[in-house]
């Protein structure tokens, strides 16, 4: 998929869409970047409170009227999970930048796309470019997973991002970051100091072991 002439069309359509807001516009940018992150996949997971402050939304009663229109436009396949634990599932429409020009822009009903995922159509894409380029993480989810792979709590990680994240990931001279990883194991470890070597933030995982048992043995 393009995701450029994606963008171009959909943008497009924001336009002729006088049922549209600017807090519609922003959640679904911030879907369309969850989107990116999980490389274009047909079907992805998210997580409330992660969206409403990517799209700067303080209300749930909001996050919810806008994520609906934008379902009932058919810009996206709305899934919500009764359980916490799941996440939210979304469903990108794709619309395509077609060659021919036209007249009259089509409805969105008209140009969902819901064809089967191919990591071939994928360019590079803007999370490539960030990650590689630019030194810092995609999003939040990608720095919370890092922490908890080191045993730290998610507001740990939520902490870090949002501090750099304010600093525009440059460090005290006012230098770019290229290696936020580097950065976040130091992070990391200085509060582990400031607990004299107990981390409060740390939490252990019962379900990882490093001892090898048989499990073909009885018990």
């Amino acid at each position: 998929m393009n995701y450029i002439a994606h963008l171009n069309k959909v943008l497009n359509l924001f336009v002729k869409d006088l049922n549209l807001n600017p807090t519609h516009i922003s959640l679904y940018m911030a879907l369309f970047r969850e989107w990116n992150s999980n490389r274009f996949s047909q079907k992805f997971k998210v997580q409330r409170n992660l969206i409403m402050n990517a799209a700067k939304i303080g209300s749930n009663s909001t996050y919810h009227r806008c994520i609906n229109d934008l379902h009932n436009s058919r810009y996206i396949i709305y899934n919500p999970s009764k359980n916490p634990h799941r996440g939210t599932e979304i469903q990108m429409a794709r619309f395509q930048l077609c060659t021919a020009p036209q007249t009259v822009l089509p409805s969105p009903r008209d140009v969902l796309d819901m064809g089967p995922y191919s990591s071939n159509n994928v360019p590079v894409t803007i999370y490539k470019h960030i990650n590689e380029e630019e030194g810092r993480p995609f999003n939040e989810l990608e720095v919370i997973k890092f922490f908890k792979e080191r045993g730290q709590i998610p507001a740990q990680g939520l902490k870090f991002f949002r501090y750099y994240e304010s600093n525009r990931w440059m460090t005290s001279k006012k230098e770019l970051i290229k290696d936020w990883k580097s950065l976040a194991a130091t992070w990391i470890l200085n509060e582990s100091r400031k607990g004299n070597g107990k981390n409060p933030h740390y939490f252990k995982d019962h379900l990882q072991t490093t001892k090898f048992k048989n499990y073909d043995e009885p018990l």
